[in-house]
């Protein structure tokens, strides 16, 4: 009885199918007859590119302000005014600046006369020493001579002083000798001669003995002149002794070291490191303030930093300096530049991450609609931009061209090659299936559609490079809004479970 059941209903569901089948190709003849569509695969090129959009930049604007607030005392420049570099601008009140620096620059005027006398000082002092050494030389010099000279003559003194009492010595050994013969004899013959009574005939004893008296007093005064001679010698030698010792240790050259280390002393008072009112690092103060007050003089007057355009005044004479805004740019004087635009475009995290410096880029432009630039990229921004969770990377570009009608602010399109290969395997990415990493096409070949795996390269735009897999020529199928069966995606109208056709293995087309 269940078996004959379960036959029923499997020829019921059947006629069911046939029923639906014969009143969907009634209704939708068109779509049961729906052809294949095909593309081939073929050599070609693949290219990726990334977009955004962003404002046209322009990177010469300059904002002028005064550091320091001042009565606007000159306005030299309107809006729309072309000026070159080094043109003056602007000026307010410099007064107050101008007497900051007088007052500064006499400051350091005073603070550099301590250390310049002081190192003059110091110069005079060494020349005072050198003086002082020529001196003590050319005195020990005269010194060590007249010694010289001194002891020469001495040595002569003293031989002329030993022949005169070696002469002196000989006359009384003479006169004594004489005197002997004489006294011997007459002694012998005259016993009774004597010099108080000489008795007659005594005459040539009393003449020796008178000579030899006379030669004993001249040599006993020798000795005594000789004495003196040589005590006198002795200390014309130590004079001439001393005054090499003192040409040697000249008292001069004493005063003029002390003289020089106290100049020194007083000048390294004055050198960084020490605590001296007036000191090196005072006067190394005193000039950086008067730099100090000569830019704030400078800053007084707005000078073009270069050639540009006035794109805003912030005030006019008598006003208190203050700043205006334009583009972006803060400044009492705004100048702007046109002759070299940027665009800066902020790109997802995916797509910065294939934007490369140099790169070349389209543009196109909101405001100019027929109007088209090229560019390069000068630069990526290492930081992201966050709004509403999402981060952007900011990319400047150049424009490589000027554009007719083209200001800051204006919207910019950017359009960026980043990857192109020539001469490969390209198929149209709706030709591909990609499911659990494994990418697939259908190929038709003979009538036959067969599901074949494929290896890509480069995901183009709209095509992707296929790298193995498929050659060129093969003819690939496209998805429809019909699968090979005839019926709508999802199978047989009023099926159910039994939609979707077969999903491997072949299927030939038409029968």
């Amino acid at each position: 009885m269940r078996k004959a059941t379960l036959a029923i209903n499997g020829i019921l569901i059947l006629a069911l199918a046939g029923g639906g089948y014969y009143a969907y190709t009634q209704i939708n003849p068109a779509t049961a007859a729906a052809p294949v569509r095909t593309v081939t695969a073929a050599i070609g090129t693949v290219t990726s590119s990334v977009a955004a959009s962003g404002k046209v930049t322009s990177p010469g604007d300059i904002g002028l302000v005064f550091p320091n607030n001042g009565t606007v005392t000159s306005v030299n420049v309107q809006v729309g005014q072309k000026v070159k570099r080094g043109q003056l601008l602007a000026t307010i009140d410099s007064t107050a600046a101008t007497n900051a620096l007088a007052q500064a620059q006499l400051s350091y005027r005073k603070s550099l006369l301590s250390v310049t006398s002081a190192a003059e000082n110091v110069a005079t002092a060494e020349a005072n020493l050198a003086t002082a050494k020529t001196t003590a030389q050319s005195n020990l010099d005269a010194a060590n001579q007249s010694l010289a000279s001194t002891q020469a003559i001495l040595a002569s003194n003293a031989s002329q002083y030993q022949l005169t009492m070696d002469q002196a010595q000989s006359a009384v050994v003479t006169a004594q000798q004489n005197f002997d013969i004489w006294n011997n004899n007459y002694q012998l013959s005259i016993p009774l001669c004597s010099v108080d009574t000489p008795p007659t005939g005594c005459s040539s004893w009393v003449s020796a003995y008178n000579n030899l008296q006379s030669a004993q007093r001249s040599y006993d005064s020798a000795v005594v002149t000789n004495k003196a001679n040589i005590l006198r010698d002795a200390q014309t030698l130590q004079s001439a002794q001393t005054a090499v010792t003192n040409a040697q240790t000249s008292t001069a050259v004493t005063s003029a070291e002390a003289a020089l280390k106290s100049a020194q002393d007083a000048y390294a008072a004055l050198k960084p490191g020490t605590t001296s009112a007036t000191s090196e690092t005072d006067s190394q103060v005193a000039q950086l303030q008067v730099q100090v007050a000569q830019k704030n003089l400078a800053a007084t007057r707005l000078v073009a930093p270069a050639a540009g355009t006035v794109a805003a005044v912030a005030g006019k004479v008598g006003d208190m300096s203050s700043s205006t805004s334009a583009g972006g740019i803060n400044g009492f004087i705004i100048l702007t530049d046109v002759s070299a635009f940027q665009v800066q475009a902020g790109f997802s995290e995916a797509d910065s991450a294939k934007v490369r410096t140099n790169a070349r880029a389209a543009f196109t432009f909101d405001a100019l609609p027929n109007a088209t630039a090229e560019g390069t990229v000068i630069s990526i921004a290492p930081l992201p931009v966050t709004a509403n969770s999402v981060n952007t990377y900011t990319v400047t570009f150049a424009l490589n061209s000027s554009v007719s009608g083209l200001k800051p602010g204006m919207t910019a399109n950017a359009t960026l090659i980043v990857g192109s290969k020539s001469n490969v395997l390209a198929v149209p990415d709706t030709a591909l299936t990609t499911r659990g990493g494994r990418t697939t096409v259908t190929v038709l070949a003979a009538g036959v559609q067969k599901r074949v795996s494929v290896t890509v390269g480069l995901k183009g735009d709209s095509e992707t490079e296929i790298t193995s897999g498929l050659k060129s020529g093969d003819v690939l199928v496209l998805p429809s809004a019909t699968t090979t069966s005839g019926f709508p995606s999802g199978g047989v109208p009023g099926s159910g479970s039994f939609g979707g056709g077969l999903t491997s293995g072949a299927v030939r087309v038409g029968g």
